[in-house]
């Protein structure tokens, strides 16, 4: 997040010098220095905005697409559901290497409220390699078997 921050200010940053040159040409113009078009001016001004507003957007695809904002994920640690109880109130079940831990999860509050003795068996997220008609055939068929 720190790194998407950052970006993003530089990006501003980057871009806030033709702002500046195009407002003091504006500035500049209405002092009689220099006669420029007030419409040139704004369509510059709206172009170099865009071209920020267009990056930062880019970035955020770029970033989505990668996976950039996960983190380290070594497997030992993952989400495997949860169910909202209220407003901010939630339990979700987090495994843990080869075990699973009923959380209570609240503003401010985190509490185990169990801890499985056996794991429930879950569905595999898909990998890169797997297709989803493969895997949706594979869902069908285990579905058909009684």
């Amino acid at each position: 997040m720190r790194r998407v921050i950052f970006l993003v200010a530089t990006l501003v940053a980057l871009s806030v010098p033709s702002l500046v040159s195009a407002a003091a040409a504006v500035a500049d113009g209405a002092a009689g220095a220099v006669r420029t078009d007030p419409v040139e001016s704004m369509v510059k001004v709206t172009f170099a905005l865009g071209l920020v507003v267009a990056a930062i957007f880019a970035v955020a695809w770029l970033f989505r697409r990668m996976g950039g904002l996960t983190g380290v994920n070594s497997g030992s640690l993952r989400i495997v559901g949860g169910i909202s109880l209220g407003g901010r109130e939630r339990v979700v079940l987090v495994q843990v290497g080869d075990e699973q831990i009923l959380l209570g999860v609240a503003p401010g509050r985190v509490q185990s409220l169990h801890v499985l003795a056996k794991p429930i068996e879950t569905v595999k997220p898909l990998q890169a390699g797997e297709s989803f008609a493969a895997k949706l055939q594979a869902a069908l068929m285990q579905r058909k078997t009684p």
